[in-house]
């Protein structure tokens, strides 16, 4: 009955088999937004306009006009705006490709 019991005991259990209880869904979620924002960087430059960073591209491309505001470096303001937009609203920064479906 003891080897019983340890036995069970010894049983783990990998990160990988539970994906939303890991460190590995955080992953993939921030490596979609990055997927996301490095397509839009790319499509803004090959428009002819230079955003600062890729870090929010997405946002930029969907929701400003004017080669200045893509172009122009965020305010603090404006990347606490950006970060709540795209957490309310995951369609405005972009196509996603569904990570967990991989």
């Amino acid at each position: 009955m003891n080897a019983y019991r340890e036995k069970l005991l010894s049983i783990s259990i990998a990160g990988s088999a539970t994906p939303t209880r890991s460190g590995n869904h955080q992953a993939k979620v921030k490596q979609a937004q990055w997927d996301k924002d490095d397509e839009a960087y790319r499509r803004l430059v090959k428009d002819g306009l230079q955003p600062p960073t890729s870090k929010g591209s997405a946002y930029r491309e969907a929701t400003m006009d004017e080669a200045h505001q893509i172009e122009q470096r965020p305010t603090d303001q404006q990347l606490l705006e950006m970060k709540q937009v795209t957490e309310a609203y995951p369609e405005l920064a972009g196509p996603v490709s569904r990570v967990d479906e991989q």
